[in-house]
C-alpha cells in the first residue's frame, strides 16, 4: 500500500512497522488502521523507556503518558492529543477521514522532529554546546 505520510530515515523499526500496518488498511478498514496507529503510540513511549508492563502488571497508554510527561512534557502533551482519537478508532469508533488525516500529518511531523537526521544532529549539537569546553 501506499504511505499515507513519509517516515523519517531514522524511524525505529517497531514504530515504522505499525505505521506501515495503518497504511495498508487504510482503503479498507478505517478502524485496524487507527488501531495499528495507537500501537504506533504505543511503541513511541516504548522507544523512549516507558514500560507497557511493570511486575507483571499491564499498564494502560494513560498511566505511560503520566509517566512519560515526566520526562518528555511536550511530546507527552501531544500524544495525549491523539490517545482519545486512537482509542475510539480502535474500540469500533467510526473516525472521521479528514480527522485520521490530520492524526497522519501530525504525526508525520511530530515523528520528522524527533527522529529524522536533523532532529538528531540537533540534539547532538545543543548537548556539545550546552558543554563547549569539553
Amino acid at each position: 500500500a501506499p504511505h499515507i505520510i513519509v517516515l523519517p530515515e531514522g524511524l525505529p523499526k517497531g514504530i515504522s512497522d505499525e505505521l506501515v500496518a495503518s497504511f495498508d488498511v487504510y482503503w479498507s478498514h478505517k478502524n485496524l488502521c487507527v488501531n495499528a496507529l495507537r500501537n504506533a503510540l504505543e511503541a513511541v513511549l516504548e522507544h523512549f523507556g516507558i514500560p507497557d508492563e511493570i511486575g507483571g502488571n499491564w499498564v494502560s497508554m494513560g498511566n505511560r503518558l503520566i509517566e512519560f510527561a515526566k520526562v518528555e512534557p511536550e511530546h507527552a502533551e501531544f500524544l495525549k492529543l491523539l490517545k482519545p482519537i486512537v482509542n475510539a478508532g480502535s474500540h469500533g469508533t467510526t473516525i472521521e477521514t479528514d480527522t485520521l488525516l490530520d492524526v497522519f500529518e501530525a504525526l508525520e511531523i511530530f515523528l520528522g522532529e524527533i527522529f529524522s537526521d536533523r532532529a538528531t544532529r540537533f540534539h547532538d549539537l545543543k548537548a556539545r554546546l550546552s558543554s563547549p569546553n569539553k
